[in-house]
């Protein structure tokens, strides 16, 4: 029979090296911290919040490039990019938002509300922010959260042909009227430029929220060369009307409609009316439409067959419009 060899020969216990069992250590450590690491890179700068301030972070820096990349691309690429521009940010005129907090944010599913508040120009303002997961496959790496509404927009009302945004010129109309100009959040400061030919210069400051339309009055104030000579062609042609000898004088804006004829008919303007000036529409050229402030007064009188000596005073209502061609100030009656 042959002899059965010792186990103890055979099977030899395993001792690891302790150099060996360092490294499997760290090898594990290493794996627990780079998952662990995922995880924090996904809660911190895949978070939300994080991008939220990062948006904020590019609005500080005027860097409206920056900002832009962390807006959803369905958003930013269809602006219009005329106040969304360094030069706009850069300006002096330009007030970044401040001391911005967040305060809350939601989370649902890769959708996103954040709730933000901020200080622009000492006015407290807040605002909830919806955000959305990027798309693409480097989202599966590291969450990447876009803000989809952080645009404000100005809303021009009373504003002349053309305006000024932190110093830059503009179009403020389009063939629609008055435009709407989206905007990054911040202060603003609009005006009508210096060489704006009816309208004396002014600057008015505007603030733009997130998710919020402003309303732009800048409240224009003709150039009183341009109200001086208005005033002036006006009267005289109201002198040429109270000039005639009939009861509804041609191409004036008032008169005497009555059955039969009269004679003898004289006009007097008792009170010349007060006009006022607002902006046109028109696109290619400066207007400005005026229009009966106070309106004014005519006396009329003459001798109506089988009626006698008659008596009358009539109302001066005044409308139409004023241009600018070269260095003169035209008016064109709107009756």
């Amino acid at each position: 029979m042959t002899a059965q060899p010792d186990p103890s020969e055979v099977f030899l216990a395993y001792r690891p090296r302790p150099g060996r069992r360092t490294a499997v250590l760290a090898g594990a450590a290493v794996l627990v911290l780079g998952i662990a690491g995922v995880y924090v890179v996904r809660a911190t700068i895949g978070s939300p919040e994080s991008t939220v301030l990062a948006y904020f972070a590019a609005l500080a820096d005027r860097d409206p490039a920056a900002a832009l990349r962390v807006t959803a691309p369905e958003v930013a690429e269809p602006v219009g990019q005329d106040l969304i521009s360094e030069p706009v940010l850069g300006a002096p005129g330009y007030a970044p938002p401040e001391q911005v907090e967040v305060t809350d944010v939601r989370v649902d599913g890769r959708s996103a509300v954040a709730t933000v508040s901020f200080t622009v120009d000492g006015h407290r303002q807040g605002a909830a922010l919806r955000l959305r997961r990027d798309d693409g496959i480097a989202d599966a790496v590291r969450h990447r959260w876009l803000v989809v509404d952080g645009f404000g927009s100005m809303l021009l009302r009373e504003v002349p042909e053309r305006i000024t945004v932190n110093g830059l010129p503009m179009a403020a109309y389009d063939p629609q009227g008055p435009r709407i100009l989206p905007a990054l959040p911040g202060g603003y400061q609009v005006g009508v430029p210096d060489d704006d030919p009816l309208w004396q210069p002014r600057v008015v400051p505007v603030r733009v929220a997130p998710q919020r339309a402003t309303e732009v009055d800048v409240r224009l104030v003709p150039r009183p060369a341009v109200r001086d000579e208005v005033d002036r062609q006006i009267v005289r042609l109201l002198d040429r009307c109270a000039a005639s000898a009939e009861l509804v004088p041609a191409g004036c804006p008032f008169g005497y409609a009555v059955a039969g004829s009269a004679e003898e008919v004289q006009w007097r303007i008792v009170d010349y009316p007060n006009i006022g000036l607002s902006p046109g529409e028109e696109l290619d050229q400066a207007v400005a439409v005026v229009h009966t402030a106070r309106e004014g007064a005519a006396m009329v009188s003459g001798t109506r067959r089988f009626v006698g000596r008659f008596e009358d005073t009539v109302p001066i209502p005044i409308s139409g419009m004023v241009t600018i061609s070269g260095d003169t100030v035209v008016f064109q009656p709107g009756w």
